[in-house]
Protein backbone atom coordinates (compact mmCIF):
# COMPACT_ATOMS: atom_id res chain seq x y z
CA UNK A 1 0.00 0.00 0.00
CA UNK A 2 2.85 2.39 1.04
CA UNK A 3 4.99 1.51 -2.52
CA UNK A 4 1.78 2.32 -4.27
CA UNK A 5 1.11 5.62 -2.78
CA UNK A 6 4.86 6.83 -3.26
CA UNK A 7 4.25 5.74 -6.79
CA UNK A 8 1.43 7.66 -7.22
CA UNK A 9 3.08 10.74 -5.64
CA UNK A 10 5.86 10.29 -8.30
CA UNK A 11 3.38 10.04 -10.79
CA UNK A 12 1.93 13.34 -9.75
CA UNK A 13 4.93 14.90 -9.42
CA UNK A 14 5.93 14.13 -12.83
CA UNK A 15 2.64 15.21 -14.43
CA UNK A 16 2.99 18.63 -11.99
CA UNK A 17 6.43 18.86 -13.68
CA UNK A 18 4.93 18.45 -17.56
CA UNK A 19 2.38 20.83 -17.31
CA UNK A 20 4.60 23.28 -16.13
CA UNK A 21 7.30 22.65 -18.49
CA UNK A 22 4.50 22.77 -21.35
CA UNK A 23 3.18 25.81 -19.98
CA UNK A 24 6.20 27.67 -19.99
CA UNK A 25 6.88 26.45 -23.37
CA UNK A 26 3.29 27.53 -24.28
CA UNK A 27 3.82 31.24 -23.31
CA UNK A 28 7.08 31.07 -24.53
CA UNK A 29 5.69 30.46 -27.79
CA UNK A 30 4.16 34.19 -28.56
CA UNK A 31 4.65 37.63 -27.68
CA UNK A 32 2.32 40.93 -28.11
CA UNK A 33 4.23 44.21 -29.41
CA UNK A 34 2.72 47.07 -27.59
CA UNK A 35 1.84 50.24 -29.93
CA UNK A 36 3.98 52.76 -29.96
CA UNK A 37 6.68 50.22 -30.31
CA UNK A 38 8.48 48.11 -33.09
CA UNK A 39 9.59 44.76 -32.43
CA UNK A 40 12.48 42.88 -34.01
CA UNK A 41 13.03 39.32 -34.50
CA UNK A 42 15.89 37.75 -32.54
CA UNK A 43 17.14 34.41 -33.89
CA UNK A 44 20.14 32.72 -32.51
CA UNK A 45 21.54 35.93 -31.18
CA UNK A 46 21.06 37.46 -34.80
CA UNK A 47 18.33 40.40 -36.01
CA UNK A 48 16.11 39.31 -38.19
CA UNK A 49 12.84 40.91 -39.54
CA UNK A 50 10.64 43.96 -38.25
CA UNK A 51 7.44 42.92 -35.88
CA UNK A 52 4.55 45.70 -35.74
CA UNK A 53 2.58 45.83 -33.31
CA UNK A 54 0.17 42.53 -32.59
CA UNK A 55 0.15 38.78 -31.16
CA UNK A 56 3.32 36.81 -32.83
CA UNK A 57 4.31 33.59 -32.39
CA UNK A 58 7.94 32.63 -31.89
CA UNK A 59 10.10 29.48 -31.61
CA UNK A 60 10.77 28.82 -27.69
CA UNK A 61 13.98 29.41 -26.38
CA UNK A 62 15.81 29.77 -29.87
CA UNK A 63 13.91 32.66 -30.98
CA UNK A 64 12.85 35.97 -29.45
CA UNK A 65 11.40 39.21 -29.86
CA UNK A 66 12.87 42.77 -29.08
CA UNK A 67 11.03 45.67 -29.21
CA UNK A 68 12.08 48.93 -29.28
CA UNK A 69 10.26 52.58 -28.64
CA UNK A 70 9.22 54.40 -31.74
CA UNK A 71 7.46 57.41 -29.82
CA UNK A 72 9.13 60.86 -29.70
CA UNK A 73 12.43 60.76 -27.58
CA UNK A 74 14.02 64.11 -25.88
CA UNK A 75 17.86 63.98 -25.78
CA UNK A 76 18.55 66.50 -23.12
CA UNK A 77 22.35 66.93 -22.54
CA UNK A 78 24.44 69.22 -20.12
CA UNK A 79 25.31 72.43 -21.25
CA UNK A 80 27.81 72.60 -23.87
CA UNK A 81 30.22 75.62 -24.12
CA UNK A 82 30.23 77.50 -27.61
CA UNK A 83 32.51 79.43 -29.56
CA UNK A 84 31.39 83.22 -30.50
CA UNK A 85 33.47 85.92 -32.46
CA UNK A 86 34.37 87.20 -29.34
CA UNK A 87 35.19 83.81 -27.30
CA UNK A 88 33.08 85.06 -24.74
CA UNK A 89 32.94 81.60 -22.80
CA UNK A 90 29.74 80.90 -23.42
CA UNK A 91 27.56 77.79 -22.78
CA UNK A 92 24.39 76.95 -24.36
CA UNK A 93 21.72 74.20 -22.65
CA UNK A 94 20.02 72.35 -25.62
CA UNK A 95 17.86 69.92 -26.18
CA UNK A 96 16.98 67.49 -28.93
CA UNK A 97 13.58 65.54 -29.74
CA UNK A 98 13.83 62.71 -32.23
CA UNK A 99 12.27 59.15 -32.91
CA UNK A 100 14.09 56.16 -33.97
CA UNK A 101 13.61 56.07 -38.13
CA UNK A 102 10.61 53.56 -38.84
CA UNK A 103 11.91 49.54 -39.96
CA UNK A 104 15.15 50.59 -38.67
CA UNK A 105 14.35 48.28 -35.44
CA UNK A 106 17.25 45.45 -36.58
CA UNK A 107 20.32 48.07 -37.39
CA UNK A 108 19.42 49.29 -34.06
CA UNK A 109 19.57 45.95 -32.41
CA UNK A 110 22.96 45.06 -34.20
CA UNK A 111 24.61 48.41 -33.99
CA UNK A 112 23.65 50.27 -30.73
CA UNK A 113 21.33 47.49 -28.84
CA UNK A 114 19.38 50.21 -26.97
CA UNK A 115 17.60 53.50 -27.51
CA UNK A 116 19.60 55.41 -25.08
CA UNK A 117 22.78 53.94 -26.90
CA UNK A 118 21.92 55.11 -30.26
CA UNK A 119 21.50 58.42 -28.67
CA UNK A 120 24.92 58.31 -27.19
CA UNK A 121 26.76 57.35 -30.56
CA UNK A 122 24.64 59.50 -32.88
CA UNK A 123 22.97 63.28 -31.45
CA UNK A 124 25.40 62.78 -28.10
CA UNK A 125 28.39 62.83 -30.88
CA UNK A 126 26.98 65.52 -33.52
CA UNK A 127 25.50 67.97 -31.55
CA UNK A 128 28.17 69.91 -30.09
CA UNK A 129 29.64 70.08 -33.70
CA UNK A 130 26.23 71.18 -35.49
CA UNK A 131 26.29 73.81 -32.40
CA UNK A 132 29.89 75.34 -32.98
CA UNK A 133 29.19 75.38 -36.32
CA UNK A 134 26.81 78.12 -36.13
CA UNK A 135 27.76 80.10 -33.21
CA UNK A 136 30.75 80.71 -34.21
CA UNK A 137 29.53 83.02 -36.76
CA UNK A 138 27.86 85.43 -34.57
CA UNK A 139 28.57 87.81 -31.81
CA UNK A 140 27.16 86.81 -28.59
CA UNK A 141 25.42 90.30 -28.47
CA UNK A 142 22.98 88.54 -30.99
CA UNK A 143 22.29 85.17 -29.51
CA UNK A 144 19.18 85.96 -27.77
CA UNK A 145 17.99 88.33 -30.44
CA UNK A 146 18.48 86.11 -33.45
CA UNK A 147 17.78 82.81 -31.12
CA UNK A 148 15.05 81.97 -33.78
CA UNK A 149 17.23 81.99 -36.53
CA UNK A 150 20.37 80.29 -34.53
CA UNK A 151 18.01 77.20 -33.78
CA UNK A 152 16.67 76.91 -37.02
CA UNK A 153 20.24 77.12 -38.23
CA UNK A 154 21.68 74.44 -35.71
CA UNK A 155 19.03 71.99 -36.55
CA UNK A 156 19.35 71.96 -40.26
CA UNK A 157 22.93 71.29 -39.44
CA UNK A 158 22.72 68.51 -37.18
CA UNK A 159 19.92 66.39 -39.52
CA UNK A 160 22.66 66.61 -42.19
CA UNK A 161 25.22 65.79 -40.10
CA UNK A 162 23.10 62.72 -39.03
CA UNK A 163 22.40 61.72 -42.06
CA UNK A 164 25.79 61.69 -43.39
CA UNK A 165 26.69 58.91 -40.51
CA UNK A 166 23.34 57.08 -41.62
CA UNK A 167 22.25 57.59 -38.41
CA UNK A 168 18.75 55.85 -38.03
CA UNK A 169 16.70 58.68 -36.46
CA UNK A 170 14.09 60.90 -37.86
CA UNK A 171 12.01 64.06 -36.67
CA UNK A 172 14.71 66.04 -35.35
CA UNK A 173 14.11 69.07 -33.89
CA UNK A 174 16.13 71.44 -31.72
CA UNK A 175 15.47 73.61 -28.73
CA UNK A 176 17.28 76.29 -27.27
CA UNK A 177 16.49 76.39 -23.92
CA UNK A 178 18.98 78.83 -22.58
CA UNK A 179 22.32 80.83 -22.93
CA UNK A 180 24.58 80.67 -20.18
CA UNK A 181 25.98 83.90 -20.12
CA UNK A 182 29.13 85.17 -17.82
CA UNK A 183 28.47 87.95 -15.69
CA UNK A 184 30.14 90.44 -16.78
CA UNK A 185 28.58 89.62 -20.80
CA UNK A 186 24.95 89.46 -19.11
CA UNK A 187 25.23 93.48 -17.63
CA UNK A 188 26.39 94.39 -21.16
CA UNK A 189 23.48 92.81 -22.71
CA UNK A 190 21.40 94.55 -19.62
CA UNK A 191 22.56 98.16 -20.13
CA UNK A 192 22.64 97.50 -24.16
CA UNK A 193 18.54 96.04 -23.77
CA UNK A 194 18.26 98.99 -21.08
CA UNK A 195 20.07 101.89 -24.07
CA UNK A 196 17.58 101.12 -26.82
CA UNK A 197 14.77 100.95 -25.08
CA UNK A 198 15.77 104.81 -23.62
CA UNK A 199 16.39 105.22 -27.38
CA UNK A 200 13.02 104.04 -28.84
CA UNK A 201 10.91 106.06 -26.19
CA UNK A 202 13.28 109.23 -27.37
CA UNK A 203 12.09 108.40 -31.13
CA UNK A 204 8.72 107.86 -30.11
CA UNK A 205 8.58 111.21 -28.32
CA UNK A 206 10.20 113.10 -30.94
CA UNK A 207 7.42 111.44 -33.79
CA UNK A 208 4.61 112.84 -31.34
CA UNK A 209 5.90 116.35 -31.20
CA UNK A 210 6.89 116.49 -34.71
CA UNK A 211 3.30 115.36 -35.47
CA UNK A 212 2.21 117.63 -32.88
CA UNK A 213 3.87 120.85 -34.37
CA UNK A 214 2.69 119.33 -37.97
CA UNK A 215 -0.82 119.81 -36.85
CA UNK A 216 -0.40 123.73 -35.40
CA UNK A 217 1.41 124.25 -39.19
CA UNK A 218 -1.68 122.93 -40.59
CA UNK A 219 -4.15 124.60 -38.63
CA UNK A 220 -2.22 128.40 -38.59
CA UNK A 221 -2.04 127.54 -42.45
CA UNK A 222 -5.45 127.00 -43.12
CA UNK A 223 -6.71 129.63 -41.09
CA UNK A 224 -4.56 132.02 -43.02
CA UNK A 225 -6.24 130.62 -45.86
CA UNK A 226 -9.53 131.30 -44.56
CA UNK A 227 -8.95 135.04 -43.59
CA UNK A 228 -7.31 135.83 -46.87
CA UNK A 229 -10.57 134.51 -48.92
CA UNK A 230 -13.04 136.51 -46.51
CA UNK A 231 -10.55 140.13 -46.76
CA UNK A 232 -11.21 139.39 -50.85
CA UNK A 233 -14.93 138.72 -50.19
CA UNK A 234 -15.88 141.97 -48.47
CA UNK A 235 -17.41 144.33 -50.94
CA UNK A 236 -19.38 147.62 -50.29
CA UNK A 237 -22.29 146.52 -51.43
CA UNK A 238 -21.51 143.15 -48.91
CA UNK A 239 -21.21 146.29 -45.70
CA UNK A 240 -24.32 147.28 -47.05
CA UNK A 241 -26.28 144.08 -46.73
CA UNK A 242 -24.65 143.34 -43.34
CA UNK A 243 -26.20 146.96 -42.25
CA UNK A 244 -29.20 146.06 -43.45
CA UNK A 245 -29.24 142.75 -41.78
CA UNK A 246 -28.23 144.70 -37.97
CA UNK A 247 -31.55 147.26 -38.89
CA UNK A 248 -34.06 144.81 -39.40
CA UNK A 249 -32.63 142.79 -36.59
CA UNK A 250 -33.58 145.27 -34.56
CA UNK A 251 -36.67 146.21 -36.01
CA UNK A 252 -37.68 142.60 -35.24
CA UNK A 253 -37.17 143.07 -31.41
CA UNK A 254 -39.07 146.46 -30.93
CA UNK A 255 -41.43 146.07 -28.94
CA UNK A 256 -43.83 149.77 -30.07
CA UNK A 257 -42.03 152.11 -28.12
CA UNK A 258 -39.24 152.95 -30.03
CA UNK A 259 -36.92 156.37 -29.46
CA UNK A 260 -35.88 158.22 -32.23
CA UNK A 261 -32.50 158.82 -30.61
CA UNK A 262 -30.40 155.93 -28.66
CA UNK A 263 -27.16 155.76 -27.10
CA UNK A 264 -24.71 158.46 -27.04
CA UNK A 265 -27.05 160.71 -29.19
CA UNK A 266 -26.21 159.50 -32.44
CA UNK A 267 -29.53 158.51 -34.41
CA UNK A 268 -29.23 154.36 -34.95
CA UNK A 269 -32.42 154.36 -36.64
CA UNK A 270 -35.76 156.47 -37.57
CA UNK A 271 -38.72 154.83 -37.23
CA UNK A 272 -42.03 156.64 -38.42
CA UNK A 273 -44.47 157.52 -35.49
CA UNK A 274 -48.04 156.29 -35.28
CA UNK A 275 -50.35 159.16 -35.83
CA UNK A 276 -53.02 159.50 -33.56
CA UNK A 277 -56.31 159.09 -34.79
CA UNK A 278 -58.98 161.64 -34.24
Amino acid sequence: MRQQNGELLIIGGLVIAGLVVVGSFSSSAFEIVSEGTEGVRIFNGKAGQVVNPGFHFKTPVLADIIQFDTTVQTYDPPPIRIPTQEQAGIELDAAVIWRMTPGASPMVYRNYQTLDRLAQATIHRELPTAINSVTAQYPFSDLTSRRSAIQAEIETQLREQLLEIDAPVSDVNVNLQNFIFPEAITQAIQQKLEQEQLTQKAQLELQRVKAEAEAKVATAEGEARANRALSTAITPQLLELRKLEVQQQTINKWNGVMPVYMGSGQELITLPQPTPSN
